[in-house]
C-alpha cells in the first residue's frame, strides 16, 4: 500500500510540522524576553510550581 512516493511525502510533511514547531518556540522566546519581571505575581507562581512539584512527586513512574 505505502511506495518509495509516499514516504517521500510524510517525510516533507513531518519536516513542514517540524519547522512550524521551531518557529512557534522561536516566537514564545521572543514574548518570554519581554515580560517584566517586575509585574509577575511571585507568589501565585511559588504556589503554582509547588502544586505542580507535588503532583509530579506522587504520580508513579
Amino acid at each position: 500500500m505505502l511506495d518509495e512516493d509516499c514516504g517521500v511525502g510524510i517525510n516533507l510533511a513531518l519536516c513542514s510540522r517540524i519547522r512550524l514547531a521551531q518557529q512557534r518556540v522561536a516566537e514564545a522566546k521572543a514574548r518570554l524576553a519581554k515580560i517584566d519581571p517586575a509585574s509577575i505575581d511571585r507568589s501565585a507562581a511559588l504556589a503554582m510550581l509547588d502544586e505542580l512539584w507535588s503532583s509530579n512527586k506522587s504520580r508513579p513512574k
